[in-house]
């Protein structure tokens, strides 16, 4: 919620029911320990809870637009700018990683992900697409990945773009696998699994707008592979699976049966790029 002072404008972020709390203070808290390790992100200015027990904290207002409007718009774009301050970002969670992810913690996730898309019935219809995904994905290795401090959502749609070029990173997130590994993995699932086009792909699929943009997404690959996918050992194959991991994670929470369509068919297609 945006809120007018006569100091400029801020951010209030607020749950609706205390039960809710909890997450939003550990948000507000990686959003404060992440502006102190030196990463560009919005200051905390206050937080408390309101009449009703709910926590909110305000913050900064970050003027410009998201990364992923920014590449929809087709205007040239500084990469040379733009992404060594994404590695910055990630290089200050690299520093930290006492151990790995234990392998089941992702195969039992991927079970859950099958259990619950076999109970809904926007998924009902794709059950067998994505019982073939699930089994491809229980079979990859899933050890070595690190676990460490991690944006949580590294959308293009949560890396806002200022005037002058400079990045700020927004939205944090507290997810059940922390890893830097899989921040890239989010970055991927919009690169490869064109996250970011979906409203535009289901409300002007075949468009000329939409295909335009998806040729910009492959063009920007070449410059993420070499700055960001080269960092996960395992290459191209681990950010491969990473990505469709994020993307399967995303069905039980599809709107409708389009929605869901729209997800198979994208991790299938993250599942098969060359």
């Amino acid at each position: 919620m945006l809120i007018e002072r006569p100091s400029g404008l801020i951010v209030r972020k607020g749950t609706t029911k205390p039960v809710q709390n909890q997450r939003l203070r550990a948000q507000c808290a990686k959003l404060r320990a992440a502006r102190a390790l030196g990463i560009a992100c919005p200051n905390v200015l206050e937080e408390g809870e309101d009449d009703d027990g709910c926590f909110y904290f305000d913050m900064d207002y970050v003027a410009g637009e998201s990364l992923a409007n920014a590449v929809l718009s087709g205007r040239e774009l500084h990469w040379d700018v733009i992404m060594p301050q994404i590695r910055r970002l990630l290089d200050c969670f690299r520093q930290d990683q006492p151990g790995s992810l234990h392998a089941d913690v992702f195969r039992s996730k991927l079970e859950n992900i099958a259990a619950q898309c076999h109970n809904r019935a926007t998924t009902s219809p794709l059950l067998d697409r994505i019982d073939r995904i699930v089994a491809g994905l229980q079979r990859m290795n899933w050890n070595d990945v690190p676990q460490s401090g991690c944006h949580g959502d590294l959308t293009l749609e949560n890396i806002m773009l200022r005037h002058d070029g400079s990045v700020v990173f927004i939205d944090f997130d507290v997810p059940e696998q922390s890893s830097w590994h899989l921040d890239i993995g989010k970055l991927y699932q919009d690169v490869w699994g064109h996250w970011c086009l979906r409203q535009l792909a289901l409300s002007e699929p075949g468009s000329v707008d939409l295909v335009n943009a998806q040729v910009r997404l492959q063009q920007i690959e070449a410059v993420f592979a070499e700055q960001i996918g080269s960092l996960v050992p395992g290459g191209r194959a681990r950010v491969q699976q990473l990505a469709a991991f994020h993307l399967l994670r995303t069905l039980p929470y599809a709107s409708d049966s389009r929605v869901a369509h729209y997800v198979v068919g994208r991790t299938e297609a993250v599942l098969s790029v060359p």
